[in-house]
Parts: structure tokens; sequence; C-alpha cells
């Protein structure tokens, strides 16, 4: 297994003063990310998550992106695969979505991007709850027996994100675990991990610190799947991370992931 990290300015530190270790690090093909590629990529391989236009399942233009040009990319930083988001959000419909146009969405979209994009395309759990609600989320997203029907329809692996699924479980008003295993669990070849942080709507994804629930959830994960790459979603490349990625609560992940994964 291999562990992933989100690049930020304090991993590098870090990697310098030899106090982590990780297999790869991750960046995403955004604009504040430009600068950062060729300085990861002289510390470790790169994992590309995000191609700057939040594509996702349910999109009405996926075909806008230049998949060219992410072919490029994916190519010469040699990147194993490529995760997208499976949601549909209610303003990409152009009446009110029945669950058959939210299906049919979201599985030809799937079909078609694994078609044009040159690596192994992997689709990743979205969490949901009051406040993702009223964001728009299509709650038929996140239907455990649809994400199972969509990876074994066309034979697609998966990224399962633990603070999304804990999101769903807070939501549903079950374990996180029972949710988990309502999902592919022989399809997840990528996990994602990172803290959430609790508001009156319920829980929301924040990519904060992870907590011992968190680690617990991994720990489950790794005994119970055939895991490839485990990725900590904490830190960044911008002032925009600055709250969530502080360099001791870096550390203390990574060293608690490293423990974890070499069992």
């Amino acid at each position: 297994m291999k562990l992933v990290c989100n690049y930020s300015r304090e991993l590098i530190e870090l990697l310098d003063e030899n106090k982590v270790q990780i297999d790869m690090i991750k960046l995403g093909l955004f604009d504040v990310s430009k600068d950062c590629f060729e300085i990861a990529k002289s510390y470790k391989p790169l994992m590309i998550h995000g191609v700057g236009r939040a594509e996702r399942a349910g999109m009405r233009d996926i075909k806008s992106i230049d998949w060219q040009k992410v072919n490029y990319e994916l190519a010469k930083y040699n990147v194993p695969h490529l995760g997208y988001h499976f949601i549909s959000y209610s303003h990409e419909y152009d009446t009110k979505p029945t669950k058959a146009m939210i299906r049919e969405r979201m599985i030809s979209n799937t079909k078609l991007l694994k078609e044009l994009v040159d690596v192994p395309l992997l689709i990743e759990n979205i969490g949901f709850s009051g406040y993702y609600k009223h964001k728009g989320f299509l709650e038929y997203s996140i239907n455990n027996e649809f994400i199972t029907e969509v990876c074994e329809l066309l034979d697609i692996g998966m990224i399962l994100d633990t603070s999304h699924a804990k999101m769903c479980a807070k939501y549903y008003k079950i374990d996180p675990i029972e949710y988990m295993k309502g999902l592919p669990l022989h399809r997840v070849k990528e996990i994602h991990v990172n803290g959430t942080f609790t508001s009156e709507d319920g829980l929301r994804d924040k990519h904060l610190e992870m907590e011992e629930e968190d680690y617990k959830i991994v720990e489950w994960l790794i005994k119970n799947g055939d895991i490839k790459f485990l990725t900590l979603e904490y830190g960044g490349p911008s002032e925009h991370y600055a709250n969530r990625s502080e360099k001791d609560a870096l550390e203390r992940q990574l060293k608690r992931l490293n423990k974890i994964t070499n069992i």
C-alpha cells in the first residue's frame, strides 16, 4: 500500500527534515497548484486528483473539459488512475429530476469518462448531510446500491472517502462502518482520509485533522479490503488551507498512518 499526501509547504518542510515518510504527493490540475508540480515531482511520484472543473457524474457538459490535455498531464506524471466525484446537483437539470433522470445522467457520464480517460477511472463516494442537501446535492447520489450497481455495470473501481462515508452514516443515523459495508469494498483501490467538522446542519467535509474514529475506520478498511493507495487529504498549496495545514498536525497524522499501514 502506498501512502499519499496532499501537497503543501509544510509537507515539503517535513520531507526536507526527514520527519515523515510518504510514497506519493497529491495535486489537482488547478491554477493555484500550477507552480507546485515540478517541486512535488522532485520529491515523490504524483497523484493527480481533480482537473480544475469540479468534474462530477451529474455534469451537463462533461465533454467540454479538455480531456486531451488532461490525458497529457496524466501521462506526463505517470499517474496510476483518476478519480471523480459521483454526485449530481439539482440545478444541473432543467426540471425537478426523477430517479430515472439521475441514473441515466450519472451512468452515461461515467461510461463516457471511462472511455475518454487514458488511465483507469475511479468513482469517489460523496458525503451528504442537511448542509449539502441545502446546497442542492441529490440524495440518490449516495445510494449504496446505486454506487455498487454502477461499479459492477461499468467494471469500474472506487475511491472510498471515509469522511464522506461518515457524513452519510450520520445523516442516516447508522454506524459509519455499517454504511461502508454497503459499498463495493472489493472495488476500492484508494481511500481518502481526513477529519470532519460538525455544524448545526450535520457533518461537513473540511479536510481537518483526523480524529480517533477516523483511524479506526482506516484500520477496518485495510483489514477488509485490498487497498492500494491511502491518501491523507490534509494541507494544501495556498493560504486557503492556512487553518488546516499545520505542520505538527500533518506530522502526527502521517506518522500514525505509517504505523497503521505497516502493521
